[in-house]
């Protein structure tokens, strides 16, 4: 197990007892997806919540799952990823990615 690394941001919080220190986040590699787009299913839905918000859906046609204990394919059309377009001009945020996974 790796032991804990002090955060660069207690730099920048106050000293006080009552305040924990922060500490660098521990990350571990699980696996890695690559997926295969369908670009022919995309669809838009605008005016989300009546604002210019608007969604895409981008399904995802297949691929494959690969990490130290887990390895599969992603079922053929089996999910999407869901992209919440706030500014046209600069921002795309994926919201939600759902897939189902055969693994070995």
């Amino acid at each position: 197990m790796t032991s804990h690394v002090l955060s660069p941001g207690n730099d920048f919080s106050p000293s006080e007892a009552n305040i924990p220190i922060m500490r660098m986040p521990h990350l571990e590699f699980i696996y890695r997806i690559v997926a295969e787009m369908d670009k022919e299913g995309v669809t838009e839905i605008a005016g989300i919540d009546g604002t210019s918000k608007s969604r895409v859906v981008l399904p995802i046609q297949g691929g494959k799952v690969n990490g130290p204990q887990i390895k599969g394919i992603i079922v053929d059309k089996s999910g999407a990823d869901w992209a919440e377009v706030i500014n046209p001009n600069k921002v795309n945020t994926m919201q939600k990615k759902k897939k189902k996974l055969i693994v070995d």
